[in-house]
């Protein structure tokens, strides 16, 4: 009889929110007895979607996972593949981005007519005009 394959999920377990860090690294790894099984169908399921193919030489399916705008989420992502007798399980935390603070001091108000745009990444600022 033969033994039943093994699946693991592999890789990072946190990321940040996007757009930060917009992917994150991991594995599928298919083994029997320990040993790397090459040309296994491996189908991972992940928040929003999922994703499949086979696995190389070394028993490795790699895919990336790209994590969400929102921050403080906790997402799971499962593979499992056709002759492995588990479901491989991993929690992802996004984290959230640390935006710098800062504030901009003009050398003078003095001539100074009309409005000021600041732009941090994707977030524009309208702070209040003198005249």
């Amino acid at each position: 009889m033969p033994i039943p394959y093994s699946i693991a999920l592999q890789g990072p377990g946190g990321t940040k929110a996007l757009p930060a860090e917009p992917v994150l690294a991991l594995s599928a790894r298919v083994t029997e007895a320990g040993a790397p099984v090459a040309n296994a169908n491996v189908t991972v399921w992940m928040e929003g979607g999922g994703v499949s193919g086979t696995t190389d030489a070394s028993g490795n399916f790699d895919f990336n996972y790209t994590p969400p705008f929102q921050s403080g989420v906790v997402e799971n992502v499962a593979a499992s593949c056709d002759q492995c007798e588990n479901v491989a399980a991993k929690t992802i935390v996004v984290d959230p981005v640390n935006r710098p603070v800062f504030e901009l001091t003009p050398r003078g108000w003095t001539n100074f007519r009309g409005s000021v745009q600041i732009r941090c990444g994707s977030v524009w600022a309208y702070p209040s005009t003198r005249q």
